[in-house]
């Protein structure tokens, strides 16, 4: 792509001389216009969904409340069968350890989840950030080369120099969506372990 991009432009200023059509000029303003539009749809777009994520973080965590104090109930039914099947005092101070050592279990697996969660949802702000700081780059590169063309000059090292940031920064998209993936599966791990805890 940025070959091709590149060796479009050289040929373009080959034929026209240093002249740039007012096709290609107009042309530059539209795209332009479209990415500075489509940068303030995707800053829209990421706000939306970190609102949407924050949302769904404090349901989870009322759910996680919810179990554990079902979990709890649950311990606790269960030591008081074994208290009144019990005997021997040692046998009554071995079920109430255990069933400290289950509630404190249940309560540490309880906020962890927490934690796991509201680390994705940090993880994805991070990334949201990184590819609309990337996207901007690729905007300002595009608004550096209408501004060029618009003055009816060619210069292929300029032109160069902006096709590579584009370059760069959409490996830095590329790789940053394929994180946000990574995270969205690590947040869907977290809801299945949370699932399978209430099951048991």
């Amino acid at each position: 792509m940025k070959r091709k991009f590149t060796l479009l432009l050289l040929l373009s200023s080959s034929l026209i001389g240093c002249g740039t059509p007012v096709a290609v000029r107009n042309l530059s303003q539209e795209q332009l216009k479209i990415q500075e539009a489509f940068e303030i749809s995707l800053r829209t777009y990421f706000a939306a969904m970190e609102r949407f994520a924050e949302a769904q973080m404090q349901v989870a965590n009322l759910r996680i409340l919810e179990l554990t104090s079902e979990i709890q109930q649950r311990h606790k039914q269960l030591a008081v069968r074994k208290l009144e099947a019990a005997t021997s005092s040692q046998g009554h101070q071995n079920i109430l350890d255990e069933f400290a050592k289950n509630v404190q279990e249940n309560f540490t697996a309880s906020q962890d989840s927490k934690a796991q969660i509201a680390a994705s949802l940090h993880k994805l702000k991070e990334k949201h950030q990184a590819l609309q700081t990337s996207y901007m780059a690729i905007v300002e590169a595009q608004r550096k080369l209408n501004e060029y063309l618009q003055l009816e000059k060619a210069d292929e090292v300029f032109v160069g120099q902006l096709v590579g940031m584009v370059g760069l920064n959409r490996e830095r998209v590329k790789q940053v969506v394929a994180e946000i993936g990574t995270i969205v599966g690590d947040i869907e791990k977290v809801g299945e372990r949370i699932q399978k805890a209430a099951s048991q």
